[in-house]
């Protein structure tokens, strides 16, 4: 029986680029069947580019945020992103372009260093630590948060965006006791905050937060994620905020997400029956925040109208 081809070489070195955003160690590439020689001569002949000492690049491939990730992943062994770089890749509000690539490592591990990477170290980090994104190896999504909080980032933002994504509080919480240590006060203050959040109704956005901290300092109280039935007894609509009672619904809108004339449709014929319902909607924009006393009238003069269509 006549044995399968094997896979050429090049074509293996390929498949790796296209795995790791263009990028591989040299003991990778040896290992797939390419000598140190003919590396040498596709860096020479601008094929592969050096990035650092054991490190090499498709030149085909352009520079990217995530390809100087993979390098800096690439640089040391058990080399995980670390805080604003691993929030980026697990998706969290406002770190989406962040631009700086760190790392952390072992404190004992052997680092080829990488131009433009900056290098946290510590003694604690093990395998339960890791995780991957799009390939490339970061820290997971708790100890994110705790490295975010120890550098002074908002850690009830990044907490509040983290739990959006659907993991258990409780996963969190063991992961911020199992980081407990003496001399570092994070774990205990994500602790904090998340008893905060799991005890009452989570915002789904940090917009959304900041709108209701700006009526409770004015004296309007009102709930969050208030979900609304149609008719049948079927929940079609979550209203951001609420003053039930009333029947006064407050939507904190962004162009990001309903910015669209899809999305626009969508919202014109949810509002038209919450209306048929008896709901009366403020719409509130991030714009809006820099005019804060129009947005405070604009939901008191709703609630006045709420009273006296009530009788109350």
């Amino acid at each position: 029986m006549d044995e399968e081809p094997k896979t050429p070489p090049m074509q293996l070195v390929s498949e790796l680029f296209a795995r790791q955003h263009g990028v591989a160690t040299d003991a990778q590439i040896h290992a797939l069947g390419i000598s140190a020689e003919r590396r040498r001569t596709l860096i020479r002949n601008h094929v592969w580019t050096r990035l650092a000492r054991s490190i090499v690049a498709n030149a085909a491939t352009a520079d990217s945020w995530h390809r100087r990730a993979m390098a800096a992943a690439l640089s040391a062994p058990g080399a995980l992103m670390y805080g604003p770089s691993a929030a980026r890749l697990h998706a969290l509000d406002d770190y989406d372009r962040h631009d700086t690539v760190e790392v952390i490592v072992h404190r004992r591990a052997h680092v080829v260093r990488v131009a433009k990477v900056e290098y946290h170290y510590s003694r604690h980090l093990s395998a339960a630590d890791r995780h991957v994104v799009e390939s490339i190896p970061v820290t997971i999504l708790p100890l994110t948060l705790i490295h975010l909080d120890a550098d002074g980032h908002d850690a009830g933002k990044a907490l509040d965006s983290a739990l959006r994504l659907g993991f258990s509080p409780r996963w969190f919480d063991e992961q911020f006791r199992r980081w407990q240590r003496p001399n570092l006060t994070s774990p205990t203050q994500l602790l904090q905050l998340l008893e905060e959040r799991v005890s009452a109704r989570l915002p789904l956005s940090w917009f959304q937060r900041i709108t209701k901290r700006v009526f409770d300092e004015v004296g309007i109280t009102l709930v969050d994620e208030w979900p609304v039935h149609d008719r049948n007894g079927k929940t079609f609509a979550h209203l951001d905020l609420a003053e039930v009672d009333l029947m006064v619904g407050v939507e904190c809108q962004s162009w990001e997400h309903h910015g669209s004339p899809s999305a626009q449709q969508r919202d014109l014929t949810r509002k038209r029956l919450l209306r048929q319902l008896g709901w009366d909607i403020v719409q509130v924009w991030w714009s809006d925040l820099e005019r804060v006393d129009e947005v405070v009238a604009d939901v008191r003069l709703a609630l006045e109208r709420a009273r006296q269509r009530l009788g109350r």
